[in-house]
């Protein structure tokens, strides 16, 4: 997993903020490096892949660019423009050299084709900076705000946006993660140990091969089992058994 946050600066009235979205480091690289040597540029970040993206935004100060990549794993550059109801000016990367009428059908503001060279990059600034005056700039948020944690879970051809606080346990199923919450079953594309990075511990914890909890939830335990809100049971692996205990204070 790749993130960077750029250190806060101060923001000019008159210079653009944006942000860079690639999984391919090397594409990544270039347009950090572009935007570097542009004065009118402010980066903000620099992530690997969108759901990095949409996290980072929830709380972002003011974006300007977003410099996204199109195809991504999890979620696409264009999953990301349609989950966004109020996006920056959109400047889309692509290796395809025929996605301009594409790239106008989403009404982004360009798109470049890889490699990026500088004097095309200059072009899409420009074309952002015309379409886009410092008084009509699209603010995200004014302010960070407040928002309860959550995780988008891309299933069955759908995104599906899950808070932290809604998620019961996460369940290995062969190769990929099911994510349970009172409501539903969310199978992922992940593995287990994939999904447990993107979640914070506590209050996620491993009690098993198999299985992930949410402390929040945990009622009682019984023997070798959790017993989770609405009377949902976990089993406690017999190496994890110790630690699990360990971690709740008893009288």
């Amino acid at each position: 997993m790749s993130v960077s946050r750029a250190t806060p600066l101060p923001v000019s009235a008159d210079a653009l903020t944006c942000v860079v979205t690639d999984d391919d480091s090397l594409s990544r690289r270039t347009l950090e490096g572009h935007i570097a040597h542009t004065p009118l540029l402010t980066p903000l970040g620099s992530f690997a892949d969108g759901m990095q993206l949409l996290e980072f935004l929830r709380t972002a100060p003011r974006v300007d660019i977003l410099f996204l990549d199109v195809q991504m794993p999890q979620l696409s550059g264009l999953d990301v423009i349609r989950l966004l109801p109020t996006a920056p000016a959109v400047v889309l990367t692509t290796a395809r050299a025929d996605f301009a009428v594409e790239a106008f059908a989403l009404r982004v503001a360009d798109y470049l084709v890889k490699p990026v060279q500088y004097p095309r990059f200059l072009q899409a600034v420009e074309r952002v900076r015309m379409l886009q005056p410092p008084a009509s700039r699209v603010v995200i948020s004014a302010a960070p705000v407040e928002r309860e944690p959550a995780l988008f879970v891309k299933s069955i051809g759908r995104l599906t946006r899950v808070t932290h606080n809604d998620i019961l346990y996460v369940e290995a199923v062969d190769d990929h993660a099911v994510i349970v919450t009172l409501e539903q079953q969310l199978p992922t594309t992940q593995a287990l140990p994939e999904v447990l990075s993107r979640l914070p511990e506590p209050p996620f914890m491993r009690v098993h091969r198999s299985y992930v909890v949410n402390r929040r939830h945990i009622q009682t335990i019984e023997d070798s089992t959790l017993v989770l809100t609405a009377g949902r049971r976990v089993p406690i692996g017999r190496t994890y058994l110790n630690g699990v205990i360990a971690s709740f204070p008893t009288l």
